[in-house]
């Protein structure tokens, strides 16, 4: 898309106008015809060819005005979802050979959380039986919101069978867009779509929208960010704007801008998608 609506004002947005003023329409763009939200997409070179800026979004079904096709990075990658429909075990520490990442600095001191002080126990790469993982929940979710059933149960682990949360999915999961009335600090599911990065005193918040008053996730300094990009295979943490999530953490900030706290890469998920341009298969 070379325009969008600015939901503030109904205001045309064009990539130029975005790119004058990011603070202002970052979080705060919409697709004209059917209101997704919508992220700036960067100018880039590939292959010798020149990729203006543009707009995307995961538009409604039937928009008219759609004029980009986003394919998801690293599609097929999860194994299949399994026979059992009645509970759900994730365990986090069984993650895929390329996914792992590389052994954390003595130095880094353990983090306080709401699960209490946690050191990062990484698991051996030589032995990974298939498991449901966050981004297999994150996928059924992209597709059916109401997923799952009333009835299913989850049960995640992680530093070697630890239990960090366990109980009914329906009350224990939350879309960004559905946070009022959850208490500050209590442990649970998280899930919605990143439109837009920044940074701020060596912070990186993942934004849910507009910054100032919609939710955010918080990566809390550089460790976690190098995490992330090695875990994710990421050169940039912008990368993952227009990327679906699945987290579990807790709650802090205020009902005005709520922000979503987590410990480690392990404990959140991405659906990440990128333009598909005209001479790809």
């Amino acid at each position: 898309m070379q325009s969008v609506t600015y939901r503030l004002d109904q205001s045309p947005v064009t990539p130029f106008q975005y790119q004058q003023d990011v603070e202002k329409y970052a979080g705060n763009i919409e697709c004209s015809e059917c209101e997704a939200s919508a992220w700036f997409v960067r100018s880039s070179v590939s292959g010798g060819r020149e990729r203006v800026a543009c707009f995307a979004a995961h538009h409604q079904d039937g928009c008219q005005i759609k004029t980009v096709v986003l394919v998801v990075d690293d599609e097929g990658v999860e194994p299949d979802e399994g026979t059992d429909t009645t509970r759900i075990n994730v365990d986090l520490d069984k993650r895929k050979p390329q996914e792992i990442l590389v052994p954390e600095p003595k130095e880094r001191q353990p983090v306080d959380s709401p699960w209490g002080v946690l050191q990062r126990k990484y698991a051996n790469a030589a032995d990974y039986p298939i498991n449901k993982s966050l981004r297999q929940i994150l996928s059924c979710l992209i597709k059916n919101p109401d997923y799952p059933e009333d009835d299913v149960s989850i049960r995640i682990t992680t530093d070697g069978g630890r239990v960090a949360l366990e109980g009914e999915v329906r009350k224990l999961l939350s879309h960004q867009r559905q946070l009022a009335g959850i208490e500050l600090g209590t442990v649970r599911l998280f899930w919605g779509l990143v439109t837009n990065v920044n940074r701020k005193d060596g912070e990186v918040w993942l934004n849910c929208g507009d910054y100032r008053t919609e939710p955010s996730l918080l990566v809390r300094d550089e460790n976690l960010e190098e995490e992330m990009l090695k875990a994710f295979r990421l050169k940039s943490l912008d990368e993952l704007e227009g990327a679906y999530f699945l987290v579990m953490g807790w709650l802090a900030g205020s009902e005005r801008k709520p922000i979503i706290n987590f410990g480690f890469a392990k404990y959140i998920a991405f659906v990440k998608y990128r333009v598909k341009h005209d001479e790809e298969a």
